[in-house]
């Protein structure tokens, strides 16, 4: 009995350390180094949890203009860094136990004959990111003295969100919230003795003209797969409600499906999800019924009375006491098309239109052949 307590002790015990790690984690809503919105002009306040460097962070030659994923954003225009760059202040310190550092793009070039660059530190084993030279045409490159080459290829010219995690071991490259590649790693510090470079690195060329730059973060640990499907496109601190995460349509037919979620693991707990259905990615209008429907607490819900071979879309909130959430991601899918007789079966219906055809004429003249013997 004191050998089967002790062992039921040991996996309470262990649960609730994993239970505390979760939340910690989940609780952790900016980053702890760096975290720049771009949304004023001129100098960039660091709206870390433990900002690095001087703050605000000097910005020089490259203006603040146009939309970006939350407010406006950087807007390259493929000068010298010497003076076109954020000039963070920190003497970059990536400890080898995990980092991570995640950024909004738009207007990314598909070909670039020159190389520019996006972030980096030259005294810090030459820690940078480029796209253009090696990188190739369409195609970032992450870069360091001990580190193997990082590529993110084939990066969109559209907004596309994309998050470098380096785990100790690993770096693992994702898109939009979605794992794209890794690269395996040895453990590698990079110290320096200037000052990390955002837009830009060095004396070299800074980010493409034309392209913009958002949501800059860097956090001094590796952020799981969970945290960043649930933080990529969303504004820091997260809002007070739960996030929550949808995942691919199951049981598609013509005229239904079953949408699907991850169970949120907010704090408190969850009590309801909220679901859209539309047939517009931005919920213009949306599907009768589905329009902030409450689906009780569940992970499941089916979506009936649909159109064949039509495009939908839907997304959830989930609500605590806290509040409602921000919507999340969108999940798009297509209703199964409506069944095209084959050829067998358009024999059949051809042949029963002839013998109807037929059928029919046969009845008219016995029809007026009759008429006439009644004359």
């Amino acid at each position: 009995m004191k050998t089967g307590s002790t062992s039921f002790m040991r996996r309470i015990c262990g649960v609730i350390l994993l239970a505390v790690i979760s939340v910690t984690a989940f609780a952790q809503n900016v980053p702890e180094y760096m975290y720049y919105k771009f949304d004023v002009p001129g100098d960039q306040q660091n709206y870390a949890s433990a900002p690095v460097g001087t703050n605000p962070a000097v910005l020089t030659g490259i203006p603040v203009s146009g939309a970006g994923q939350f407010g406006t954003a950087l807007l390259g225009n493929g000068l010298t860094s010497t003076s076109n760059r954020l000039s963070t202040g920190w003497a970059t310190a990536l400890p080898s136990t995990g980092w991570t550092i995640s950024f909004w793009l738009n207007n990314f070039p598909a070909t670039s004959s020159t190389t520019y660059y996006y972030f980096g530190d030259n005294t810090a084993g030459s820690f940078r990111c480029f796209t253009g030279g090696v990188a190739g045409n369409g195609n970032l490159l992450l870069r360091g003295t001990g580190f193997m080459d990082v590529p993110i290829n084939t990066i969109s010219p559209g907004p596309v969100v994309i998050h470098l995690v380096y785990t100790g071991s690993e770096v693992k490259v994702f898109k939009n919230g979605v794992f794209s590649n890794s690269v395996p790693q040895n453990a590698v510090t990079f110290t320096g003795t200037g000052t990390f470079l955002v837009g830009g690195y060095s004396s070299s060329n800074s980010i493409n003209s034309g392209t913009q730059m958002d949501e800059f973060r860097l956090y001094n640990r590796a952020l799981s797969d969970a945290e960043v499907a649930q933080t990529w496109n969303q504004p820091l601190p997260v809002a007070t409600g739960p996030i929550v995460v949808a995942t691919a349509a199951t049981s598609i037919t013509q005229t239904s499906f079953y949408t699907n979620w991850n169970a949120s693991v907010a704090t408190p707990t969850v009590t309801t999800y909220y679901l859209d259905v539309s047939t517009s990615n931005t919920f213009t209008t949306f599907v009768t019924g589905y329009n902030n429907l409450n689906v009780g607490n569940v992970v499941t819900y089916p979506v009936t009375g649909l159109t064949p071979g039509t495009q939908y879309y839907y997304r959830l909130r989930a609500e605590n006491s806290n509040g409602i959430g921000e919507s999340s991601n969108t999940i798009p899918l297509t209703t199964t098309a409506a069944a095209i007789p084959t050829l067998s079966e358009w024999g059949l219906i051809i042949l029963a239109f002839l013998l109807l055809s037929i059928s029919t004429f046969y009845i008219m003249r016995g029809t007026r052949t009759s008429k006439i013997r009644i004359k």
